[in-house]
């Protein structure tokens, strides 16, 4: 038996109705997909290659930002506890350390899809913001118009791509 099935049944059995805070703690826990990159609720957003962003205020207040318009979406997460869950999975399988002195993380959900996520203290709520990229990321054209690349490294990855070479790029991000 695992140990998410060994709590469920735990939770049945010994924990008392009043300490409803507990028990939600152990569903939200129990949710979690464990050894997964998910966002839970939000995943099936990003099928929408439309979607420029999304805003998570909290567990009711999700918003996406498409062609430039914003508008809040009927998704939400069931609860804060559920939503600051997520965040704290994301964290794990990244292996990012998230806890009251470090609220903040930032990661590369899937190509394109950058998240940046907030726990309380930083936050009254956790919070995050998605910025999607999608396909126009990978694009050297549109890096090169946005000046995320010089001309020279723009000429030089598409010379190393021509020729079908493995790029390794190792640093440290500032």
């Amino acid at each position: 038996m695992s140990l998410k099935d060994r709590l469920k049944n735990q939770a049945k059995t010994t924990v008392k109705i009043e300490n409803k805070e507990l028990v939600k703690a152990i569903q939200s826990v129990s949710e979690i997909p464990q050894g997964m990159d998910s966002l839970g609720e939000l995943d099936t957003l990003f099928a929408d290659d439309e979607i420029n962003s999304v805003s998570v205020l909290g567990a009711k207040n999700i918003f996406i930002e498409r062609k430039g318009k914003r508008a809040k979406v009927a998704l939400s997460y069931r609860d804060n506890v559920r939503l600051e869950n997520v965040i704290r999975q994301n964290a794990k399988f990244h292996g990012i350390k998230i806890n009251d002195e470090a609220p903040y993380i930032e990661f590369q959900y899937r190509l394109g899809i950058r998240v940046c996520a907030t726990l309380p203290p930083l936050s009254s709520v956790a919070t995050m913001m998605i910025k999607c990229y999608k396909d126009k990321f990978a694009s050297v054209k549109y890096m090169l118009e946005n000046r995320m690349l010089s001309k020279e490294i723009a000429l030089f990855v598409e010379a190393l791509a021509s020729l079908k070479l493995n790029i390794i790029i190792a640093g440290r991000k500032n």
